[in-house]
């Protein structure tokens, strides 16, 4: 505990030091991404070291808050959600000091490393914490520093709404987590987690609920989802990195740790987190396939493998509610893997997404096109995350989606209708989420990297410099290799993997550890056929090589249809390449398509089409809820305008009514 302790003050020193520095940014800079690298190189190492070396770690203070203590534990749970926010904070350090390094950029590097390393405090204290308060508190320190760095993006009037957006969905969650916690501590006394319950089941209903709900807005569940798309795009590409491989994932965390408060889990309870990882998977994959700008087509692919994290979640609370050990340890797993998996290649994409926005001047793939030729190392990095992300062998996301199949097909061979019909669902969601995810980072790959510019690039393009290079490529290694050793990995997780499956539930753990080595068989063979594929690909490249070796070998232009002179204009765009999927599945009619032609028989003019796609969670959700509250806290507003005695009035009414609902309800 001590030396993840020392973490967090190495986190917190860096970025005070690296305030301290705002009048020589360049030194700033370094202080900032030095400290940051440093700290999560030290926690990394350390919390990996603990993971395999299980032990009772715990530190306990006293803390003069209400329910508060400062009551911290480190078991193999928190260790391994620990592991992606250490790691992935240590390499979006390096790509953001050479991202800032970079001339002509608005945010200054002592603000944007004081922010960095304050959230990196607070991602690691989330976990890390025993009691709800403390929990809180650090969940409170997370969202706010990420709100200033989502804030100070591009400082436009677009980042600055997306930035508002953020900490109304934020606090929105915050709030239903502090009913929860203190609903839960109401009985007790105490806000510690050991001693926090719930009394009833209509309780425990309740509480799963907001549980769900408040933790889903980090986390990015489908409806709970409308800050990521606006947030990601506008924060700088090393906080989105770590916004999104990190932070998002406490959300799940919260999930996990605060479900088994809620005493022995019921089947509906895996069936909800099922349905709505199922809903969060197609319609996040929908959503993405349907983007034009690079930045946002990433953001709702994390609502999509977010959602296949909820449906492993949901199936090994099931597992456990039915005592199944095999569903539940597979659930188990799977949830676990596409944590650690998404943490990867979400982070290398978002971070390459940077990199291309910075070559090209522009992240919207409409007048992209070629990109490949100038930029190879940033198009392999990305080609290697796309594969990752939508589940494409031999790399680590197929095998955690695999796993996820797994649990679902357990359901389908356990017999009885209640449970093979929703399994059925389930398998079927999953195959259209894969299958989506494919199309849309086909088409992402191919618009912006293959084929010919559409327009003329207004910067010129070129690799960005090793720092910026570096993280991904590390990342890329360690997701290749991955799928290669994951079934050494399921052994080297099991501490967690039987802790998450135990306390949903209490299955027996010498039934989850048999449950482990079931688990073992077909990963194995899996693992067996990707290395015989990846063999033989190896072998046709070598024979092919051979048999050309000697011959002269040109290069032409692929078959071009009968054109003589085809131009990049025929070329398909981000739009054409998903209509027909997204016209398909569009039946909330959120694509607007105007159409402008020439009806002579030669046409003078050129054609335009626009097309306009929607969000319908914050067309028909968030946007009439928000614009609807606002004008009533306008009326509000404007009722309680008057003198000083009306305001003190109001203060002492106010003061009255709190004090009357900590005393019935807290």
């Amino acid at each position: 505990m001590t030396i993840l302790m020392a973490v967090v003050g190495l986190y917190f020193a860096s970025g005070v030091v690296a305030l301290a520095l705002h009048r020589t940014p360049s030194m700033a800079n370094r202080a900032g991404a030095a400290g940051a690298a440093l700290a999560g190189l030290v926690g990394f190492a350390a919390a990996a070291y603990m993971l395999l070396n299980p032990a009772e770690r715990s530190f306990t203070m006293e803390w003069s808050v209400p329910y508060g203590s400062l009551n911290m534990g480190a078991d193999p749970l928190t260790l391994f959600f620990l592991l992606p926010v250490f790691g992935i904070s240590a390499l979006a350090a390096v790509y953001g000091f050479g991202w800032l390094e970079r001339r002509g950029l608005a945010v200054h590097p002592a603000v944007a490393w004081f922010f960095y390393n304050l959230m990196a405090a607070g991602m690691t204290l989330t976990p890390l914490a025993r009691n709800g308060i403390l929990f809180l508190f650090a969940w409170e320190i997370m969202a706010l520093a990420s709100f200033f760095l989502v804030m100070m993006g591009e400082c436009d009037a677009e980042q600055k709404g997306a930035a508002r957006l953020y900490l109304l969905a934020t606090h929105t969650g915050a709030a239903l987590l502090f009913g929860a916690v203190i609903y839960l501590a109401r009985g007790s006394g105490s806000a510690d987690f050991g001693l926090m319950h719930a009394a009833t089941t209509p309780e425990a209903a309740v509480l799963f609920a907001l549980l769900v709900i408040g933790f889903g807005a980090k986390a990015g569940f489908a409806g709970l989802h409308v800050w990521m798309p606006r947030a990601y795009a506008a924060a700088p590409p090393f906080a989105a990195a770590l916004m999104a491989g990190a932070m998002g994932k406490l959300g799940i965390y919260g999930i996990l740790r605060f479900i088994p408060l809620l005493g022995a889990p019921a089947p509906w309870m895996g069936w909800t987190l099922v349905a709505v990882g199922a809903v969060s998977g197609v319609a996040g994959a929908l959503l993405a396939l349907t983007q034009t700008d690079l930045r946002k087509l990433l953001a709702y692919s994390s609502v999509e493998n977010i959602g296949i994290i909820a449906m492993g979640t949901g199936f090994a609370l099931l597992g456990a509610a039915l005592r199944f050990p095999a569903m539940a340890m597979l659930g188990a797993a799977g949830a676990i893997f596409h944590v650690l998996n998404h943490s990867m290649f979400k982070s290398l994409l978002l971070m390459q997404a940077g990199s291309v926005r910075l070559a090209c001047g522009s992240s919207v793939m409409y007048w992209m096109g070629g990109l490949y030729k100038k930029l190879p190392w940033t198009g392999t990095l990305i080609l290697i995350g796309s594969a990752a992300i939508s589940g494409l062998p031999p790399l680590s996301g197929f095998i955690s989606e695999f796993t996820v199949f797994l649990a679902a097909f357990k359901g389908l061979t356990a017999g009885g209708m209640g449970l093979v019909l929703p399994a059925i669902g389930a398998v079927a969601a999953l195959a259209l989420i894969g299958g989506l995810a494919v199309a849309a980072f086909a088409k992402m790959f191919g618009i912006a990297f293959l084929g010919h510019p559409r327009e003329e690039f207004p910067l010129k393009v070129e690799e960005p410099g090793l720092a910026l290079r570096l993280p991904g490529t590390v990342l890329a290694a360690v997701m290749v290799t991955a799928a290669f050793y994951s079934p050494w990995l399921v052994l080297l997780l099991k501490a967690p993997l039987v802790e998450v499956a135990a306390g949903l539930g209490g299955v027996p753990k010498a039934a989850l550890e048999a449950g482990i080595l079931a688990a073992l068989r077909p990963l194995l063979g899996i693992v067996q056929v990707l290395a015989i594929l990846l063999l033989a690909l190896a072998g046709g490249a070598y024979l092919r090589h051979r048999l050309l070796a000697g011959r002269k070998v040109g290069r032409t232009v692929t078959w071009d249809c009968g054109y003589a002179a085809p131009s990049p204009r025929m070329q398909y765009s981000a739009w054409s390449f998903a209509a027909p999927l997204a016209e398909f599945f569009d039946k909330a009619g959120t694509a607007e398509k105007t159409i402008k032609t020439d009806e002579a028989y030669f046409p003078s003019a050129a054609g335009e089409v626009t097309v306009h796609l929607a969000d319908p969670a914050v067309t028909r959700g968030f946007a009439p809820l928000y614009f609807g509250l606002n004008r009533l806290l306008a009326r509000v507003r404007r009722r309680l305008q008057g003198g000083v005695h009306f305001y003190i009035l109001n203060i002492v009414v106010a003061l009255i009514a709190l004090l009357l609902i900590w005393k019935l309800f807290l």
